[in-house]
């Protein structure tokens, strides 16, 4: 390793000492200098100024250190936000079905028929929203959120294939939904429940690069 980019990596790992997962980030920013120098060294520049053009395109390690410590904070705070939104969404709908099903009352009736009519809208930016945040969350924390994201997913997405498995394979729960249970609207369903966990990941990691 080049003396510039070990010392550089040293001051990180001195600045990141309070802030958790301190050794992956400096896995992720050593890759990231590797990688930067590497092409700037195939465009005929020595190594030593390939080094130091990668050190300065990233910026000093106390600033970089200040945002993971700015950003720490309010990272728990986001990751419980995302997954208690995500179980109030699926018990409201709970809910309304309950409401439409047994206790008829014609604004109930109205919003159970709107939803009905708007639900590929409603699946389309329920994925969307979900990788706009995944976006955000990389972008912001860094390396510092991959285990968050990966505990947030995990853990938002496990109402979402309870609700699935109900709807495929209960009758019960059939009867509810029967006004939603089209065949190409189903499909669409599984696969979006199914891509959700690879394609968050992706996103994330797209806003992190973005916010490097």
């Amino acid at each position: 390793m080049n003396k510039l980019q070990q010392k550089y990596l040293s001051d990180l790992e001195e600045e990141l000492t309070s802030v958790c997962d301190g050794k992956e980030i400096i896995k992720e920013y050593q890759s990231i200098l590797d990688e930067k120098s590497r092409e700037l060294m195939y465009q005929g520049i020595d190594e030593e100024e390939a080094v130091k053009r990668s050190i300065e395109e990233l910026g000093q390690a106390k600033d970089i250190a200040a945002c993971y410590q700015k950003g720490s904070k309010n990272l728990n705070s986001l990751k419980e936000k995302m997954i208690w939104g995500n179980y109030l969404l699926l018990f409201s709908g709970f809910i309304l079905s309950v409401l439409y099903h047994y206790q008829p009352f014609t604004p109930i009736e109205s919003i159970w028929y709107a939803l009905v009519h708007m639900k590929w809208f409603l699946l389309v930016s329920y994925g969307l929203l979900w990788l706009i945040i995944s976006f955000w969350i990389g972008k912001l924390s860094g390396a510092k959120g991959k285990k968050q994201i990966e505990q947030v997913i995990q853990l938002a997405i496990v109402p979402n294939l309870i609700l699935m498995f109900c709807v495929l394979f209960d009758e019960a729960v059939q009867i509810w939904f029967h006004a939603l249970i089209t065949p190409p609207f189903m499909i669409s369903c599984v696969i979006v429940t199914l891509l959700f966990y690879p394609l968050s990941k992706v996103s994330f990691k797209i806003g992190y690069l973005k916010g490097i």
